[in-house]
C-alpha cells in the first residue's frame, strides 16, 4: 500500500509552469466563450478574476522558488516586501474595479478560482495516469494464460485461418 502512495503522486518540477499554461488556456478559451454567449459584466469579471488568479499563482511559484534556492537568496528582504505589499494591492485593484467598474460578483469569484481548479485537476489526473501505469504494469508482471500456453509449447489459437497460415 505504501509503494502506491510513492508513485501515485510525482510532482516534478515543471509542474507549475504546466498549470499556469493551462490556466492561461483555460481562462483564454473561457472569456472568448463568454464574450459571445454572456454579458458583458460576466465576462469583464471572468477576465479580471482570471488575471488575478493567475498572476497570485505565477508571484507565488516566483517567489518559492526565489526563497527555497540558496543561491537566489539574496534578496530575501525583497521577496517579504512582496509579500506585504501585494495584498493591499489586489484589495486597491478589487475596489476600483467593483466600485467603477460593471462587474458580476460571481463571474469574478469563478475567475478567482480558475488557478486553484486548473491546479486540481492536473493533479487529479496525474494521479489517474499514474495509477493506470502502475495498474499495466501490474498486468505485465503477469503474462496471463493464452502466453503460458505458448510458453509450454501448447496451440494457442486452432482456428481454420491459423491452420492455414501455418500450412498445416
Amino acid at each position: 500500500m505504501a509503494e502506491r502512495r510513492d508513485t501515485l503522486l510525482k510532482i516534478d518540477a515543471g509542474f507549475p509552469d504546466r498549470v499556469f499554461r493551462t490556466g492561461v488556456i483555460f481562462s483564454v478559451v473561457i472569456v472568448i466563450c463568454s464574450l459571445f454567449s454572456m454579458p458583458t459584466p460576466i465576462t469583464v469579471g471572468l477576465a479580471l478574476g482570471a488575471a488575478i488568479s493567475l498572476s497570485l499563482f505565477k508571484l507565488l511559484c516566483w517567489t518559492i522558488s526565489r526563497l527555497f534556492v540558496k543561491e537566489k537568496r539574496k534578496s530575501t528582504g525583497f521577496l517579504v516586501a512582496i509579500g506585504f505589499v501585494k495584498y493591499p494591492v489586489i484589495v486597491a485593484v478589487l475596489y476600483y474595479s467593483l466600485r467603477y467598474l460593471e462587474i458580476n460578483v460571481f463571474a469574478l469569484a469563478a475567475g478567482l478560482s480558475i488557478a486553484y481548479i486548473v491546479m486540481v485537476l492536473k493533479v487529479v489526473g496525474m494521479a489517474l495516469v499514474n495509477y493506470m501505469n502502475s495498474r499495466n504494469r501490474k498486468q505485465k508482471s503477469d503474462p496471463g494464460p493464452v502466453a503460458r500456453m505458448a510458453a509450454e509449447g501448447r496451440e494457442t489459437l486452432s482456428s481454420p485461418a491459423v491452420k492455414l497460415v501455418k500450412g498445416q
